[in-house]
């Protein structure tokens, strides 16, 4: 794996596992603060939600036959305004497969089904990558199964340049087109531990391999 992607997820690992490390069986399981939960839950059980969701997204259409793939970090907080509906913000860190990283932020709402069980909705923005990928405005629909899993169709409307000379932009209007990814995304602990585990691994592997990775 190459390094640009393994230290995103090492970085992930180093902050993420000693609030693993605090996980607890019960609702509220965000550093003991009254009201905030990690397990999300509706009112009256949380009056506000910690989000740290993680998933590999797989982008359609496909490019010269392969689906594109990419990880992405979710770190956001809502509030449970009404009984059956809660608002909120997150952070989008994305990585794809080449090593380019960007960032987001999006507006979210939710709105709960019963005890666990919900559906949301976002609209936000993304930075470019680089000078072909000039960002995107993203969107989300999502169904959550419970606090752990959920499946995530995600819109975006990309802004994106052929490739020149250089590697810069052949063309100076960016043109726009859709792309649609989909993802069965992990949340609550799982949302942490999972690139956690994953990139320290993943860097120990590429420190003692670095002729492969």
């Amino acid at each position: 794996m190459p390094r640009h992607v393994v230290l995103p997820l090492a970085f992930l690992g180093v902050l993420g596992a000693p609030l693993a490390a605090q996980t607890r069986s019960g609702p509220d399981s965000a550093s003991g603060v009254p009201g905030l939960c990690w397990n999300a839950r509706p009112r009256p059980a949380c009056r506000m939600l910690l989000l740290t969701n993680f998933g590999v997204y797989l982008d359609y259409p496909k490019e010269n036959g392969v689906n594109e793939r990419r990880l992405e970090e979710e770190l956001g907080l809502m509030v449970n305004v009404a009984p059956r509906a809660a608002l909120g913000a997150t952070l989008l860190i994305l990585t794809d497969k080449n090593g380019r990283s960007s960032t987001g932020l999006a507006l979210r709402y939710r709105h709960w089904l019963g005890a666990s069980r919900s559906v949301e909705a976002a609209v936000g923005y993304r930075g470019g990558a680089d000078l072909i990928d000039r960002g995107a405005v993203v969107g989300m629909v999502k169904y959550n199964f419970g606090p752990y899993v959920g499946v995530v169709v995600r819109p975006e409307l990309l802004e994106s340049c052929p490739q020149g000379w250089g590697g810069l932009c052949a063309r100076p209007d960016p043109a726009s087109r859709l792309r649609i990814a989909v993802c069965v995304e992990l949340g609550s602990w799982l949302g942490v531990a999972v690139p956690a585990v994953f990139g320290l691994v993943a860097a120990v592997v590429s420190a003692a391999t670095p002729h492969i990775l």
